[in-house]
């Protein structure tokens, strides 16, 4: 009985341990690593109490889905971003005319076993005028308007690009697999669908609630690959049921948002092809640890 009662109070202490290192953690990271990030913001609230954006609720919409449970899906029409399709049309038409080139590339990397071998980022091929045309829909200001309300901090624009992806030739593997990105303890991503996308298009799944601020704080069991940690289904089904994860399907011209420190995967294909653009946002701290890191 004795015995019992000890190891449900070291289980107990165990816990609020663990629940008090992670406060400070968060509170390090922003009154300490981006304090002036978040000094910041808050006066751009106090001098600007009125928005100006004529779509406030659907922002707002967004911001509390993602904060509750990690993602949200929106479109071009609900955010009243204007233009998207003139300004695509440019990436459409050279995508089109180069889809061969681009496979024949991805089966390339496959025959040399290239860790990833089953997409590519065709604006790394793209020129100038294109790039600059699309970089007008990905930078849009009301992605930053949304990653800083969400932060709740002045934020930096971190990456960008436009995946297309085909049918896998063998088991799931690298971002195929659950998995959470390292950057940051947010971390804002976008996905624009420029082609419909449904289950068989290796859509995005997502395990909501497993971001940082979500209340779903256990950790599946995983392995590493590539020196980066990876989770089966079989192991994420004992964090969160199969039944409620969910997967970023819809028409051209969704967007799906995800704080991508939760778990998620992405990009097993059963037949045709997955076409998306992406852009990401992470604290200034985050930035400039990645710029140190990424310097060449």
């Amino acid at each position: 009985m004795n015995i019992n009662i000890f190891k449900i109070w070291l289980i107990l202490e165990m816990q609020f341990y663990n629940k008090f290192k992670r406060h400070i953690k968060n509170l390090s990271w922003r009154y300490s690593e981006n304090l002036l990030p978040t000094i910041k913001f808050n006066f751009n609230k106090i001098k600007k109490r009125k928005s100006n954006y004529s779509n406030f609720y659907e922002i707002r919409r967004i911001i509390d889905c993602v904060s509750k449970n990690g993602y949200a899906v929106s479109s071009f029409d609900q955010l009243n971003i204007k233009d998207h399709d003139k300004q695509i049309e440019p990436l459409r038409i050279f995508k089109l005319e180069n889809e061969s080139k681009f496979y024949e590339k991805v089966i390339a990397n496959n025959e040399k076993n290239n860790k990833i071998s089953y997409q590519i980022d065709i604006l790394d091929y793209a020129n100038e005028d294109i790039l600059n045309s699309v970089m007008k829909i990905i930078k849009h200001p009301i992605f930053e308007k949304i990653s800083q309300e969400y932060f709740k901090m002045v934020t930096e624009f971190w990456e960008y690009s436009s995946m297309l992806t085909f049918p896998s030739f063998d088991d799931p593997k690298m971002s195929q697999l659950w998995h959470k990105d390292p950057e940051d303890l947010m971390i804002l991503k976008y996905f624009i669908f420029l082609d419909n996308i449904e289950l068989d298009n290796g859509p995005l799944m997502y395990a909501p609630g497993t971001h940082h601020f979500g209340k779903i704080k256990r950790k599946p069991k995983s392995f590493k690959e590539h020196k980066a940690s990876r989770v089966i289904d079989n192991e994420m089904i004992k964090v969160l049921p199969k039944e409620k994860w969910i997967s970023a399907i819809g028409k051209k011209g969704t967007i799906f948002f995800a704080d991508t420190r939760g778990y998620h995967k992405g990009g097993y294909l059963k037949k045709g092809t997955r076409w998306i653009m992406q852009g990401q946002y992470i604290s200034p701290s985050a930035f400039l640890k990645q710029k140190i890191v990424n310097y060449k």
